[in-house]
């Protein structure tokens, strides 16, 4: 798929390993930014967060500009899930992410900075139990450059995703959103919000609510 604005093109193609660096540098100017840490520290952060999806992706599409066949550069991103990763993909991904954690604890300890994903997967596992939903047919990520905005590639990467929830059978698809993210943009997309979970004594940057939301494919 490719989208021409003037000379620049935009192509959605698979995650290969090699795109690791620019995906973690899309992750950390999204959501990391603003830390107020040393650049490394939030990429180590980010990658946190970063690498579970990597694990468990069984989708992904990668938003690529390029403008006149020159370097490209990263957009966007969209992974999803259905079904089992391949054993392998998990076991390489798992491993980087127990090498990752050491140095987290040993730049921010056990605080409040170190425990954003792990806060997110437990909002996660209560919001499903809620609902008696399986943790399967879900966006497990969804991340649009800052300098992308407005380009419409956040309902292009969330209809790849779902595209191909719906292709291999889903009847539904579901996502966790937050505070810090664009929630009101899955509204405008016909999602409905199923659950939501307030995270008492947030530290920014980790956000007060995470929501699940859903649609029927």
């Amino acid at each position: 798929m490719t989208e021409e604005t003037n000379e620049d093109v935009v192509s959605l193609l698979p995650f290969e390993d090699e795109d690791f660096a620019d995906l973690l540098e899309l992750m950390r100017l999204t959501w990391y930014d603003d830390l107020d840490v040393e650049d490394g520290v939030a990429a180590r952060i980010a990658a946190d967060e970063l690498i579970p999806y990597l694990a468990e992706r069984t989708f992904s599409r990668l938003a690529w500009r390029t403008h006149d066949g020159s370097d490209r550069e990263l957009l966007g991103a969209v992974l999803a899930r259905h079904g089992e990763a391949e054993t392998a993909q998990r076991a390489i991904w798992e491993g980087r992410l127990a090498e990752l954690e050491d140095g987290i604890r040993a730049d921010l300890g056990d605080g409040a900075l170190a425990g954003i994903y792990r806060q997110e997967m437990d909002a996660k596992a209560d919001m499903l139990a809620e609902r008696d939903m399986p943790d399967d047919d879900c966006l497990i990520l969804l991340a649009v450059s800052p300098q992308a905005k407005g380009l419409g590639l956040g309902r292009r990467l969330f209809e790849s995703g779902t595209g191909y929830l719906h292709e291999v059978g889903a009847p539904t698809a579901h996502l966790i959103t937050d505070t810090t993210c664009d929630w009101p943009f899955y509204e405008h997309l016909g999602l409905s919000r199923l659950a939501e979970r307030s995270n008492p004594g947030a530290v920014a940057p980790a956000p007060s609510t995470f929501f699940l939301y859903g649609k029927r494919l």
